[in-house]
């Protein structure tokens, strides 16, 4: 009930009571939700689209009933829920997380029982359910487009669905986000509004200057129903990854997320198994991407083993103790993930008629992921920001590879330069990505021995942790002193 209806007579506060919202409702999505409703972005989002469409509906109204009115009032209809749902409200997510750090309330809401997971869904879904409320408040408009030109309802109704769909995934991303310094965050609304613009104001500008007539404009290209599956399959798996992230913004160490973090871009490759070879050859690129991004993510941690976290394998018996070593927290555990993954793809490959290359590529993928992961364990303990460390090194690299390659012919030193960038580690991948020839075979036995190197390398650095993790494991199998409780 509201703390408020305690002060109301009887009567008042029983009707206080039934506008309330629900006790079954979880406590953090009512929070939100009851703090999001009387938010300025909210109220000023609704006005603001409120006039703007009015206006237009008036406009459209006074030029009469032909298709030049229609476009006009079908592309405007179709801006505001674009700019509703892909930026108005990803955009107010990004001081999420913020306001709670900020005011140091994370703790006190932890203590009240709530775990990372639990406050992270209730901002997302109370987002969403704000974001709902303003698509609705359009329903109107929609409808009155009947009056000027046929309208598509299935269609728009899958294209609204779509673009709901990615609301979720970018306000998932931009609660993300939302713990990152101020100029990060912004950096990261710039670069929505923009993708946003190049991929929607093309196609909506057509639309109001009387373009095709009878359809709203899409922004996603002709798609097939195992492609709309297979990216609404893929969403969510984005969508999951940003949730997790969020939550590892919030949750204390003793919550292991790495083995949900480690099991979404292994689910990737599964509808490859199932659809053309077309899509099953994009599926498996954007397996590999996302892949390595949460490599890169799981190599960018600095946590330390904790007793609880393997524990909770160990009592799962024989296969738990071999699974956990894999998803444990920590970027030395997440070597041996990568390195697994690794070893799984080069086996796969070796019923492809490129298994040398596929093979190549897998090691020297691996050694650009974990090279930077390597150069950051020589940082001093009171080095806190590993993540951009990360970056920096590997898009640094990256860019010197990309350099290297484009200046290599106008300064005629092309062969030089060539062995150099496929020898270098990161700048090697890239080179043996891209490069239409195979290097020569020293070149090529260089490259595995210095693959070999960094790897083995970062594997003695993490021989500390797994110290660690084996005590833990004599620990757990060490009997019971007499007399202890079970």
């Amino acid at each position: 009930m509201n703390p408020a209806a305690a002060t109301l007579k009887p009567a008042e506060a029983l009707i206080a009571q039934r506008l309330d919202f629900p006790t079954w409702l979880p406590a953090m999505l009512v929070k939100e939700l009851r703090q999001g409703l009387r938010a300025r972005g909210f109220v000023g989002s609704l006005v603001a689209f409120q006039v703007i469409m009015t206006l237009f509906t008036v406009f459209a109204i006074a030029g009469g009933t032909g298709s030049a009115s229609f476009g006009i009032l079908q592309g405007a209809y179709w801006v505001v829920l674009n700019v509703q749902l892909l930026v108005i409200t990803p955009a107010r997510a990004l001081a999420g997380l913020q306001a709670e750090l900020e005011a140091r309330s994370v703790d006190l809401l932890l203590l009240t029982r709530l775990t990372g997971w639990r406050i992270v869904l209730g901002k997302w879904i109370s987002l969403l359910v704000q974001a709902a409320l303003l698509v609705v408040a359009m329903l109107p408009y929609g409808v009155a487009r009947y009056f000027f030109g046929s309208v598509d309802l299935a269609g728009e109704a899958k294209l609204i669905a779509l673009l709901f769909g990615g609301s979720a995934v970018l306000t998932a991303a931009a609660l993300w986000s939302s713990a990152m310094p101020k100029i990060g965050r912004v950096a990261i609304g710039l670069a929505v509004v923009l993708l946003w613009g190049q991929a929607n104001l093309g196609s909506m500008a057509m639309m109001m200057m009387g373009g095709r007539a009878g359809r709203g404009p899409s922004p996603f290209p002709p798609m097939t129903g195992s492609s709309l599956w297979l990216i609404v399959f893929d969403g969510a798996l984005i969508l999951v990854i940003c949730l997790v992230g969020a939550v590892r913004k919030l949750a204390p160490p003793a919550e292991n997320q790495a083995p949900i973090l480690r099991t979404l871009p292994l689910l990737s490759f599964i509808p490859a198994w199932f659809v053309g070879f077309r899509l099953a050859t994009g599926q498996l690129a954007f397996g590999a991407i996302l892949l390595g991004f949460v490599a890169a993510l799981e190599l960018a941690r600095s946590e330390e083993p904790m007793g609880g976290h393997w524990r909770v394998w160990a009592r799962r018996g024989g296969w738990g103790r071999i699974v956990g070593r894999f998803v444990q927290p920590g970027w030395a555990s997440a070597l041996e993930w990568l390195l697994l993954i690794a070893l799984l793809v080069a086996l796969a490959g070796l019923a492809s008629s490129e298994r040398a290359k596929i093979a190549r590529i897998a090691l020297l993928a691996t050694e650009a992921l974990v090279f930077p992961a390597l150069l950051l364990t020589w940082m001093s303990s009171q080095f806190t920001q590993r993540a951009a460390g990360y970056v920096l090194v590997l898009s640094g690299a990256s860019l010197i590879a990309a350099v290297g390659a484009a200046s290599a012919s106008s300064v005629g030193i092309h062969r030089l330069a060539d062995i150099t960038l496929w020898l270098l580690p990161i700048a090697s991948f890239w080179s043996s990505m891209f490069s239409q020839t195979a290097p020569p075979t020293p070149v090529l036995i260089a490259q595995i021995v210095i693959a070999a190197a960094v790897l083995g390398l970062a594997w003695w650095r993490g021989l500390p942790y797994r110290r660690q993790r084996r005590e833990f494991e004599a620990a757990g199998d060490a009997p019971a002193p007499e007399g202890a409780v079970a």
